[in-house]
């Protein structure tokens, strides 16, 4: 998965969310596979404020994992996968 993608789909589900008025189908988390982010890991814009926030791109966390394959979840698939691992969703003008 590329920047590109990662921002299409995070502004697809934004776009989503806006329309349907429901909070759940914000971008919720990022869940790339270590190949993925060995691959391209410094390539994609992220940030790492403190341990405790993990990883971020456009403030919403990047989960890395052998297990995963290159996804982004609305806040309602996040909070299944790991409850409590998304906050608000920055959207750029």
């Amino acid at each position: 998965m590329t920047v590109e993608e990662i921002d299409h789909d995070l502004e697809l589900l934004a776009a989503q969310a806006k329309a349907s008025g429901n909070d759940d189908d914000q971008p919720g988390l990022i869940l790339l596979s270590s190949d993925t982010w060995c691959r391209r890991g410094f390539d994609l814009g992220h940030e790492t404020t403190n341990i405790i926030r993990g990883i971020r791109h456009r403030n919403v966390r990047v989960f890395i994992s052998s297990k995963y394959e290159d996804r982004v979840l609305s806040r309602e698939e996040a909070l299944a996968h790991e409850p409590g691992a998304f906050e608000p969703f920055e959207i750029r003008a």
